[in-house]
């Protein structure tokens, strides 16, 4: 989410069922363009800050529980 030209994320979503429904979302309707960004959240999450800068134009701010979004 960008606010005030920052980007940020949610990290509460992957432990209240965010895996589970993007899971299904993808396997359901297929949408490559949907699925292609939650690869990239998946990836990018608890990528380095710098590759989150080189892919966002910044590293992403919010980033907390890592294990949760490791699935």
């Amino acid at each position: 989410m960008v606010d005030n030209d920052q980007l940020n994320v949610s990290h509460l979503s992957a432990v209240f069922g965010l895996v589970e429904v993007c899971a299904e979302l993808v396997q359901l309707f297929g949408e490559p363009k949907f699925k292609q960004a939650w690869l990239d959240y998946c990836y990018y999450f608890n990528a380095a800050a710098a590759e989150q800068a080189k892919h966002f134009g910044q590293p992403l701010r919010g980033i907390s529980l890592q294990q949760g979004h490791s699935r």
